[in-house]
């Protein structure tokens, strides 16, 4: 049994769960599976709706929980939204689905009570983490309101009651999944133990992004995508732009949000404002490198969808990178915050260009592995290797 409130992956992981045999329900609020007449109705915009390979016997919904979506758009505190919904979605599960189930996967902040209920029924439950620990988190957010504070205006502190929720999450679970050595680190070194997390990167929709041509440009075109925020670190790389001082280059800044009116604007940097999904593949193919600066992620998708259209990626120790690519292979991993080790990265690709197509093909080969099938393969290894013991 998978269960998830919301989106994220889930339905990917649904998907292939049920691609392998292996997926006894999928409970989330809204999504429409295999056969469901409402799949023609949709519109594009909502294809991470559209578990169309599950059929729908094998869906269980509470569609009333997007209601609560609605309040987060009309301003409503997201952080206290998502708690109620959270805990109406697992209290409305039924019972015998937990019972039924030979295991069951929950994800953060939302399986408190599914956790408990599984022990209840002797059935194992395992635990997804997406994001470091929420200790690390704040105090990372904290060093940031120091650090950049007109970047930082609508930061909420976590209370001491939901850090004490999560972490009994992780004690109730039977075992833990992070997707990235770093994530797991910030529960061990907040008195986990190890051996109870396990790491599954994530994988990647591959088939949507094709390796990119290569052609001899005058300037190369460094690239972020993402939300225009501290934690990602664009202060960061407005910081490292401003040191790297160059017209040999530019930085494309494309994403959510606006960067605050008080930041001078650089020259050689586009800001191109929010992207569809649909033209993700155009923009990668755009673009020589990929930048993922962030101070914190649980793994940044968007650098396995990057590496896969060629790009070499400079990311962060703490973004994920070197899950799914090898250090100096198919890009690099920076510090946090190093806006010298950032700016000396960017460098190399200006004065080597050469090494923009070959570590480009690297990283493009080795986010091959990175499937979502293969992402759901894992997890089924690793749950069939507890049911052997």
């Amino acid at each position: 049994m998978l269960a998830h409130p919301g989106t994220q992956h889930s339905y990917k992981l649904a998907e292939e769960l049920f691609a392998l045999k292996s997926l006894y329900k999928f409970l989330t609020s809204l999504s429409f599976g295999k056969g469901g007449w409402m799949n023609f109705l949709l519109p594009k915009s909502w294809d991470h709706r559209r578990s169309i390979a599950v059929p729908c016997d094998q869906l269980g919904l509470q569609p009333w929980l997007e209601f609560f979506s609605i309040l987060i758009k009309l301003g409503f505190d997201s952080a206290k939204i998502y708690s109620i919904r959270n805990q109406i979605f697992q209290h409305a599960i039924a019972n015998r689905h937990s019972a039924n189930a030979d295991a069951v996967i929950g994800f953060d902040t939302s399986s408190l009570v599914l956790a408990r209920r599984a022990k209840k029924y002797g059935v194992k439950f395992f635990l997804e983490l997406t994001t470091p620990h929420p200790g690390e988190k704040q105090l990372i957010q904290q060093s940031l309101m120091g650090r950049f504070p007109i970047w930082m205006e609508n930061e909420r502190k976590k209370n001491g009651n939901e850090f004490f929720k999560e972490d009994e999450e992780v004690r109730e679970a039977f075992h833990v999944i992070a997707p990235s050595q770093y994530v797991k680190e910030t529960y061990v070194n907040r008195g986990h133990p190890g051996n109870k997390i396990s790491v599954n990167p994530y994988g990647a929709s591959l088939d949507a992004f094709s390796i990119k041509s290569y052609k001899k440009k005058t300037k190369l075109k460094f690239l972020f995508l993402g939300s225009l925020t501290a934690n990602k670190g664009v202060p960061i790389l407005l910081d490292a732009w401003q040191k790297l001082n160059t017209d040999a280059a530019e930085l494309v800044l494309a994403g959510y949000g606006k960067i605050p009116g008080e930041v001078i604007t650089l020259k050689g940097v586009l800001q191109m404002g929010r992207v569809e999904k649909n033209d993700r593949l155009a923009l990668f193919h755009s673009a020589d490198v990929f930048l993922c600066p962030s101070f914190y992620e649980g793994l940044a998708l968007v650098q396995l969808e990057a590496a896969a259209c060629g790009l070499p990626v400079i990311g962060t120790t703490t973004s994920g990178l070197l899950e799914f690519t090898r250090e100096g292979i198919g890009g690099f991993a920076v510090e946090a915050g190093a806006v010298d080790q950032l700016v000396q990265k960017m460098k190399f690709f200006i004065e080597n260009p050469e090494q923009v197509e070959a570590m480009g093909k690297e990283a493009h080969q080795q986010a091959q592995k990175f499937t979502w099938a293969a992402y759901a393969q894992r997890w089924i290894d690793i749950i069939d290797g507890f049911s052997r013991l």
